[in-house]
């Protein structure tokens, strides 16, 4: 044996001793945000590159920096490595990014592998199809397909009724198409039945909803829709303004 070989043969345990274990290092990346994050999953990508986890990991927290390059390069690599690893969370994932840079079609076509991928996993009872049906329901929006969009939110919908997103987001297009009563059904049913006694959540992220509900409620003549108008009016909401989605693995 080279004598090189033969030292590294002997010296292997001490260079592998104090490592912390990659899925230990992957369970303390997932408690953190940001910056800490990204170097835990860093850390194990070091020591395992074949490890998908990582990577797929890695690739949601640089989503959730808003530094998408960097997350789909991670999410591809991850699906490199290993394709069988979470296929369909990973590649609905690589669709979220898709989207949020502005690839509709590419994201579509994740959107529909994921779906077609959950359908076929598990017939009986699919895992994920109310979120890929309102992933790409949102998109197909975004891509100015209004008929395929409702499709998709009424898929989403019908796997889950209390899909907060998708119900909401119904509810805007028709708000848009001015089916105001049909719009306001649908907050009704979050509110009423869904979810009683909940409220619209009062955060940058709900003040289209806001807006939309106020704009309804205006054209039926509800005198309320002031209030929801002021609220919109605190998060500056306009008609198309963009909405940070938080990130992939929530609405």
């Amino acid at each position: 044996m080279p004598f090189r070989r033969l030292l590294f043969c002997l010296l292997l345990p001490f260079l592998s001793w104090g490592q912390t274990p990659v899925e230990d290092l992957l369970e303390q990346g997932f408690q953190e945000r940001g910056r800490k994050a990204i170097r835990l999953f860093t850390r194990a990508i070091r020591q395992d590159s074949t490890s998908a986890k990582a990577y797929w990991r890695r690739g949601d927290e640089y989503y959730r920096l808003k530094k998408y390059p960097l997350a789909l390069a991670d999410l591809n690599k991850s699906l490199q490595v290993d394709s069988a690893f979470s296929y369909g969370q990973v590649i609905a994932d690589r669709g979220q990014t898709h989207e949020m840079m502005g690839n509709y079609a590419a994201a579509i076509r994740d959107f529909t592998r994921a779906i077609a991928y959950a359908a076929a996993k598990d017939p009986d009872l699919p895992q994920g199809l109310e979120q890929y049906y309102y992933h790409r329901g949102r998109t197909n929006l975004k891509d100015r397909d209004t008929t395929c969009a409702l499709l998709d939110l009424a898929s989403a919908l019908r796997y889950y009724p209390k899909h907060y997103e998708a119900r909401t987001l119904r509810a805007r297009v028709y708000c848009r198409q001015g089916k105001y009563q049909a719009a306001l059904a649908e907050y009704a049913y979050l509110f009423e039945k869904a979810y009683p006694g909940l409220d619209l959540r009062l955060e940058a992220e709900s003040a289209a909803d806001f807006y939309y509900r106020g704009r309804a409620k205006q054209q039926v003549g509800d005198s309320t829709w002031r209030r929801d108008s002021a609220i919109a009016k605190r998060f500056h909401y306009y008609p198309g303004k963009p909405i940070y989605q938080k990130g992939p693995g929530g609405y």
